[in-house]
């Protein structure tokens, strides 16, 4: 390995440890840091990536679905060492036989009949390994250009490339094989694959609220991304009336719930009475004391000025989001509550689900 490289490895795994360190006890680390990267990075998709995948897709779509299935076909690559280190044998034989299929059937790649003979492969990577044996995914931060991250996935991103054959065969090749390398297929093949992947999510895709309701009278709001609102509400509404629950019109619970900013802080950070008058002149609605942390609440159209003015005081938050925070939470019984933890998990599992609320303490 070359010092170049050394010292790329040596940031990434201390970064990663550093930021898993904090794990327990924020949710962020390095927030002051990573908001200037978040604005970097926007800027940097603004004025370069944004128009480069808007050209990309511009492109007759066969000659994007062969470039995405030629990206994706190598990306398989690294499933199969992954899978091995999980204990998934079979899954890394999929994975190989796709591989193969689709290198040789399909042209290297560019066709997918693995795909239609039923060959599935499940794309794994080296924090999905270490996940596997309870590496805990750590805080998350920004990365200039690669974007958010997790503690787990910055380490995972340096140990992958010594576990992608891919990498082995291009840009690693000259130090592993002793010959001269052949870096630009590399980047070219993973510049390929992130601008397909901007291109996919350069798409129309919408905010959309459902509202519904779950066993137990309980009451729901499912914030989704999504570019088909049919598929949203279906998979929505097949959930819910699995779990003994239904889908409701606009306006049907959010006048249950208020929409408004939180903000934490650690205790440690602040004492009471100093969080108390940091808030009051600041414009917060209201403050509360737990035994771990101050908890702000802010009108949803303040969030972002009380934000902003309470940083100039505090180094850190330990989590900030707009919610839809319930108006009064129902006391179900420990079985009760379990339910409607699983059912929260399923809807978070369906693909264009971003958020749930609810109207119940689910974490007691």
């Amino acid at each position: 390995m070359t010092t170049k490289y050394k010292y790329i490895f040596v940031f990434f795994i201390l970064i990663g440890f550093f930021a898993n360190s904090q794990a327990k006890a924020e949710k962020e680390c390095f927030e002051k840091v990573s908001r200037s990267i978040f604005k970097f990075n926007e800027g940097l998709d603004k004025a370069v990536i944004g128009p480069v995948a808007r050209v990309y897709n511009k492109l007759p779509s066969k000659v994007r679905e062969g470039a995405g299935n030629f990206t994706s076909n190598i990306a398989t690559l690294l499933s199969i060492p992954n899978q091995i280190l999980q204990g998934n044998i079979e899954g890394a034989g999929h994975s190989l036989g796709s591989f193969m299929v689709n290198t040789t059937v399909g042209i290297f790649g560019i066709g997918d009949p693995a795909g239609a003979f039923g060959i599935k492969d499940t794309k794994e990577d080296l924090s999905q390994t270490l996940g596997v044996y309870g590496v805990q995914n750590g805080c998350y931060f920004v990365l200039p250009v690669l974007g958010p991250t997790t503690a787990r996935d910055a380490i995972s991103m340096v140990g992958d490339t010594f576990l992608d054959p891919f990498a082995t065969m291009t840009w690693r090749q000259k130090e592993v094989l002793n010959n001269t390398g052949k870096k630009m297929d590399y980047i070219a093949v993973k510049g390929t694959a992130a601008v397909d992947f901007r291109a996919d999510n350069d798409k129309n895709f919408e905010s959309l609220r459902y509202e519904g309701f779950g066993p137990f009278n309980t009451a729901l709001i499912i914030e989704t991304l999504t570019d088909n609102k049919n598929r949203s509400a279906s998979s929505i509404r097949t959930v819910l009336q699995k779990n003994g629950g239904r889908l409701g019109e606009t306006g049907s619970t959010s006048h249950m719930f208020n929409h408004c900013g939180i903000i934490h802080i650690k205790k440690n950070e602040i004492s009471e009475e100093e969080v108390f008058e940091l808030a009051i002149n600041a414009g917060a609605k209201d403050c509360y004391i737990y035994s771990e942390f101050h908890e702000i609440i802010t009108k949803k159209e303040d969030f972002y000025k009380i934000k902003t003015e309470l940083e100039k005081s505090i180094d850190s938050f330990s989590y900030s989001a707009i919610e839809w925070r319930a108006i009064s939470n129902l006391n179900l019984n420990k079985d009760q509550r379990k339910k409607m933890v699983e059912l929260s998990n399923t809807l978070v599992d369906l693909d264009d689900v971003q958020t749930v609320f609810t109207n119940v303490y689910l974490d007691n």
